[in-house]
């Protein structure tokens, strides 16, 4: 049976080392070996470090679009923790339910490289909460199925964060707190202002992503700058000069981007096989892999870093019908 580490084989050549090292890129594979092929029809994040290290995190999407809930709830790693994962994907996949009628998507961020020096079993869960009415509400349930406690102050920040997006449970992480995601308004104490508006021509939404705990807010908070087309190399420049970002490591992102020619179907899932039988030749026949967004990450005694997330997926030969 294909594994999801099946499925990101093949994307791995066009990760360069100077960006991620060989010894990261293997922890990514077992991190993921685990994962049923099917979830390789969605797309993955690569998390990389813009400084000196040579790490990386791993985040694999899920989509209700695309058999995630049924994936996720055959998914069967040897972790423990998975337990709350598979509850999550069994309620996400009743269409009658909460779960099932807003959640469109699921991400599962394996702490490989970047956040710990070494490959995590449970992944963090961040699932998206703006398609219904209450997203306090919908953020409840999820924790709920996730065996994480929402207390109130994380639902009271859900209910007033503007724009939320995301809410995610960190179990890996040994923290109690939860992740809300939601537009940026500001630089929201993470960086200057100045960097925030160098960037905004470059970006087309600003994210916040702010933790809390029990007894609130924590320091660390960090914005997601969503780039434009075309725009990831003065973006780059930017965090540059701001000291964010060691230059080779922006070349070496700009050097990731690819958009590979054909790729075995040994490294094609059933799902995405069936994808391109439904788009008729040349349909899905390429590997893409290029700049998604960039995390500033800083907040009150909290050192400024920051971060380049490389997205992946099954594409399309461009012009195809």
């Amino acid at each position: 049976m294909t594994s999801y580490a099946d499925h990101l084989r093949p994307f791995l050549p066009y990760v360069p080392p100077a960006l991620v090292d060989g010894r990261c890129l293997a922890e990514v594979l077992a991190a993921t070996a685990g994962l049923p092929g099917d979830l390789g029809a969605g797309p993955f994040m690569l998390e990389c470090g813009l400084g000196d290290e040579r790490t990386a995190d791993v985040s694999v999407g899920a989509l209700a679009g695309l058999g995630g809930p049924a994936a996720l709830a055959e998914a069967r790693p040897a972790d423990d923790g998975w337990s709350g994962i598979r509850r999550f994907a069994r309620r996400w996949s009743d269409p009658a339910s909460v779960l099932g009628s807003v959640v469109r998507q699921v991400w599962l961020e394996f702490d490989v490289g970047l956040t710990r020096p070494r490959a995590a079993g449970t992944p963090s869960v961040f699932f998206d909460v703006a398609g219904g009415a209450d997203p306090a509400g919908v953020a409840g349930c999820g924790l709920d199925a996730l065996g994480v406690p929402a207390p109130g102050v994380v639902l009271d920040r859900v209910r007033e964060h503007p724009g939320v997006l995301f809410v995610g449970a960190m179990p890996a992480r040994r923290t109690d707190a939860v992740r809300v995601v939601g537009a940026a308004p500001g630089a929201a104490g993470v960086c200057d202002e100045r960097l925030l508006e160098e960037v905004r021509p470059l970006v087309e939404e600003v994210w916040l992503a702010v933790d809390v705990g029990p007894s609130g807010l924590l320091p660390r908070r960090g914005l997601d700058l969503h780039v434009l087309p075309g725009a990831g190399s003065a973006l780059l420049d930017v965090l540059v000069g701001h000291g964010l970002c060691t230059a080779a490591k922006r070349d070496a992102v700009l050097a990731a981007g690819v958009a590979a020619p054909e790729f075995g179907d040994v490294a094609r899932p059933e799902t995405v096989r069936g994808l391109a039988t439904l788009l008729g030749p040349g349909g899905v026949d390429r590997l893409r892999l290029s700049l998604s967004h960039v995390k500033v990450v800083g907040g009150p005694g909290v050192a400024p870093s920051a971060k380049a997330y490389l997205c992946g997926f099954p594409g399309q030969r461009d012009g195809a019908a």
